[in-house]
C-alpha cells in the first residue's frame, strides 16, 4: 500500500502534474483573451449575452451527476490508496452508468423547459427566441456528454495520469473558444454557434473514453454493474449534489439577476471582465484537482503526509496568486481599454477590480475545499453553500440596484471571502497536522486585502508602476521565505511526502 501510494501521490508525481494541470488551464485563457473580443464585435451585445447565458448553462451541467462524477474519484482514490485496484473495474462501469442514466434524464427535462427559460425566464426579445430555444436544446444533448466525460476524466485524476487528460481536455478546451467563430463566417445564429461546440464535446468524449480503456485494461472485459457500489457512490454523492446545486447558482445568478433587472447588453459588459478575471481562478483549482485525489488515498494511511500534500497546495497557491493578482489590479483598465475599447472599459474597471479580490478569495478556498472532500466530509461543503447562499442573494438584492453591474461583483466577493473563511475553519479544525497551512493562509489573506486596498489609490499609469516596482519585489520575496513557495515545489519535486514525514 506504502508504495501504491508513492508511486501515485509521491512528491514529484504531484508537481509534475500541477505543472500539467496549469498548462492546461492557462491556454484556453490565451486563447479567450483573443475569441471573446472577435465574438463581441461580430455578434452584438445582444446574441453574444444570449452565448454567454448558454455558456453558463453548460457549466451548470455539473447539476445532473448528482455528485456522481466527484464522488467516482474519491472512491477510485480511496481503493488505489489501499490496495484494491481489482475493485476499480466494477466501480468505474456502475459509476459511468449511473451518469449516462441521471445525464438522459437532464437532457429531456432541459429541452422540454427551454421554451419557458427563453421566452419567461431570460424574457428574450422575440426575434431571438427562435434561435435560442433551439440552442438551448441542442445544449441539453450536450449534458449527458459533458457529465460522462467528467466521470472519464475523474478516473484519470484518481489514476494520476494528468498528461493524458492534458492531452485530451487542451485541444478540446480551446475549439470550445474558436469553433463559434470558424462558424462565423456562415452564420451568425446562436443555435449554430451552440452545435459546433456540441461537435467539440463529442470529440471530446471519444478520446476521454479511448484514453481511460487504454489506462486500466481491464476494463475492455464484460461490462459489470456491481450493486453494492451505487449505495456507497449515491451516498457520497448525494452531499455533493447539494454543492452541485448551490455552488453553480452562486456563480452565475448574478448574470440572470443582471439580464433580468437591467438588460441583455449588460450582461455582455459584466460577462467581458467576469470571463477574464475568473479564468484565473482556474490555476489554483488546476493545482487542487491533482491534490483531491491525493487527499482521498493518503487521509486513513497516513495523515502526516495528508497535512504535508495539504500546507504545500496553501502555499503554492498563495506563491501563484498573490502577486500576479495585484499586479492585474492595478492594470486592468489599461488592459480592458486594449481588450474591448475604452467605452466597455470605463465601467469594467470597477467590476474587474472588485472580482479580482473575489478571485483572489475564491483562489485561497481551492485548498481547503479539496481537503474537505478528499477527507470524506462532503457534508460540511454542502452545508457552507446551502449557509451562504441567502447570503448572497440578499447581498445582490441590495448591491445590484443601488451600484448597477459593480454592486453584482461586490456581492459575488463577500460571497468568496465568507467561503473561504468557513473552508478554512473547517480545514484547521479536520486535519491538525495541516494547521500551519491555515494559519498562514489566513495572515496572507488579510495582507492581501490591504495591499488591494492600497492599490486603489495610484491613478495614473507611472504611479502604478512604481507602486508595482515597490511592492511586488518585497511581496514575491516575503512569499518564497515565509510561505515556503518554490521551496515547496522543489521539496515536492526532490522527495516525496513520505521520506519527509519520516526524516
Amino acid at each position: 500500500m506504502s508504495s501504491n501510494l508513492d508511486r501515485l501521490h509521491s512528491g514529484s508525481v504531484l508537481a509534475r502534474n500541477s505543472v500539467l494541470n496549469v498548462g492546461v488551464s492557462v491556454v484556453p485563457m490565451v486563447v479567450a483573451l483573443v475569441a471573446i473580443p472577435v465574438l463581441l464585435s461580430q455578434l452584438g451585445p445582444a446574441r453574444f449575452g444570449i452565448l454567454s447565458l448558454a455558456w453558463t448553462v453548460v457549466g451548470y451541467f455539473g447539476l445532473f451527476d448528482i455528485g456522481l462524477g466527484r464522488s467516482l474519484t474519491h472512491m477510485v482514490s480511496v481503493r488505489l490508496g489501499d490496495g484494491r485496484s481489482y475493485e476499480v473495474p466494477g466501480l468505474v462501469w456502475t459509476g459511468l452508468s449511473l451518469l449516462l442514466a441521471f445525464g438522459l434524464i437532464g437532457s429531456l427535462g432541459t429541452w422540454l423547459i427551454s421554451p419557458i427559460l427563453v421566452q419567461d425566464v431570460l424574457r428574450i426579445p422575440v426575434g431571438l427566441q427562435a434561435e435560442s430555444v433551439a440552442a438551448f436544446q441542442i445544449l441539453s444533448v450536450s449534458i449527458p456528454l459533458v457529465i460522462v466525460s467528467a466521470g472519464l476524466k475523474g478516473v484519470l485524476e484518481a489514476e494520476q495520469r494528468f498528461g493524458s487528460i492534458a492531452l485530451v481536455q487542451l485541444p478540446s478546451a480551446v475549439l470550445l473558444l474558436v469553433a463559434p467563430i470558424l462558424v462565423l463566417p456562415f452564420s451568425h445564429r446562436v443555435d449554430a454557434l451552440v452545435a459546433a461546440m456540441l461537435l467539440v464535446r463529442l470529440g471530446g468524449l471519444l478520446a476521454l473514453g479511448v484514453t481511460v480503456f487504454r489506462v486500466i485494461p481491464a476494463l475492455r472485459t464484460r461490462p459489470r454493474f456491481v450493486s453494492g457500489e451505487t449505495r456507497k457512490l449515491m451516498s457520497f454523492g448525494g452531499w455533493l449534489t447539494v454543492s452541485n446545486i448551490v455552488s453553480p447558482i452562486m456563480l452565475y445568478i448574478d448574470r440572470f439577476a443582471i439580464g433580468a433587472m437591467i438588460s441583455l447588453s449588460a450582461v455582455a459588459s459584466y460577462v467581458i471582465p467576469y470571463e477574464l478575471v475568473t479564468r484565473a481562478v482556474r490555476l489554483p483549482i488546476a493545482i487542487t484537482t491533482v491534490f483531491f485525489p491525493a487527499f482521498a488515498a493518503t487521509h486513513q494511511a497516513d495523515p502526516d503526509r495528508t497535512g504535508v500534500l495539504f500546507v504545500s497546495a496553501c502555499q503554492t497557491i498563495l506563491l501563484l496568486t498573490v502577486a500576479p493578482l495585484l499586479l492585474f489590479f492595478l492594470f486592468v483598465g489599461e488592459g480592458l481599454t486594449l481588450w474591448v475599447g475604452a467605452d466597455l472599459a470605463t465601467q469594467g474597471t470597477v467590476v474587474a477590480r472588485w472580482l479580482i479580490v473575489g478571485a483572489f478569495f475564491n483562489g485561497v478556498a481551492q485548498a481547503p475545499f479539496a481537503l474537505v472532500q478528499g477527507l470524506g466530509r462532503p457534508k460540511l461543503t454542502a452545508r457552507f453553500h446551502v449557509w451562504e447562499l441567502p447570503f448572497y442573494m440578499i447581498a445582490l438584492w441590495i448591491l445590484l440596484p443601488r451600484f448597477g453591474i459593480a454592486g453584482a461583483a461586490m456581492a459575488w466577493t463577500l460571497r468568496a471571502a465568507v467561503d473561504a473563511a468557513l473552508l478554512l475553519a473547517a480545514s484547521y479544525k479536520l486535519l491538525p497536522s495541516g494547521r500551519s497551512g491555515v494559519v498562514g493562509t489566513m495572515l496572507w489573506s488579510g495582507g492581501a486585502s490591504l495591499l488591494f486596498a492600497a492599490a486603489t489609490r495610484p491613478a495614473s499609469v507611472s504611479s502604478k508602476s512604481a507602486f508595482a516596482l515597490i511592492v511586488l519585489p518585497g511581496l514575491v520575496a516575503l512569499g518564497l521565505r515565509q510561505a515556503g513557495g518554490l521551496g515547496a515545489l522543489r521539496r515536492l519535486v526532490k522527495r516525496s511526502p513520505t521520506r519527509e514525514v519520516l526524516s
